[in-house]
């Protein structure tokens, strides 16, 4: 990791941790760490919080100089009902995203029921540094046109359990997939319990079920797939 990370306040007051799990080599280990970052823009309706119309743009750039990557940031227009709000949320991604063009820093990029005005941002933004597009669940005629601008693709804890899921990781070559558990209450929304770091090793088990590989070597690709993040 080129810097050691801080865990900063997001625009609107809320610490969020995302994660990316190294898988290691070897016997079925847990994943080692996960790696915080800032976080804005994306809406949650069970948290207590909304980007309004109104929220202002202060001065983040000096925080999220100390970041080795950007995320989890994007666009929700599932969550955030609010429509009023949706120009400020896409104004924020612009920053973000001019930010992470001009530094080369990575981003990890959140488009629940936003993934045509995400693309387009990212058309855009046409960075040649790659891309995390976290726990795609939208159409899936639009996944070929986020891979054709170098974005990996996280798959969650909802692996083995949504059939759109089934259909991406069908979809997705092996050399674009990580894995992720998002947060502690992520399995519990599809009434599976909670998400700790256990659940990585049972989604590469089906992920090398679907892929047609070993266990070991969807581990080891996906490390590498991590490693070609340059983080």
């Amino acid at each position: 990791m080129k810097k050691s990370l801080n865990l900063l306040k997001s625009l609107s007051g809320i610490v969020c941790l995302i994660g990316i799990w190294q898988v290691t080599t070897g016997s079925q280990s847990l994943p080692k760490f996960m790696l915080p970052s800032p976080v804005d823009v994306v809406m949650a309706a069970k948290n207590n919080w909304q980007i309004q119309s109104t929220t202002p743009l202060p001065d983040w750039e000096v925080s999220i100089q100390k970041a080795d990557f950007l995320g989890e940031i994007g666009l929700d227009y599932y969550w955030a009902k609010d429509a009023s709000a949706y120009p400020r949320q896409r104004k924020i991604f612009q920053a973000f995203m001019a930010y992470a063009y001009t530094t080369h820093t990575l981003a990890n990029i959140h488009t629940k029921g936003a993934e045509k005005d995400v693309l387009a941002i990212l058309k855009y933004y046409r960075t040649q540094d790659p891309l995390i597009i976290h726990w795609y669940s939208g159409p899936l005629d639009l996944v070929d046109d986020f891979l054709d601008l170098g974005c990996f693709f996280t798959i969650s804890v909802d692996a083995g359990y949504s059939p759109l899921t089934t259909q991406l990781i069908h979809h997705l070559p092996i050399d674009r997939i990580l894995t992720e558990t998002d947060g502690p209450s992520s399995l519990e929304w599809i009434g599976h319990g909670y998400g700790w770091s256990h659940q990585i090793l049972r989604i590469l088990d089906i992920l090398s079920q679907q892929k047609g590989l070993s266990f070991d070597q969807m581990k080891d690709q996906v490390y590498q797939n991590y490693l070609s993040l340059n983080l």
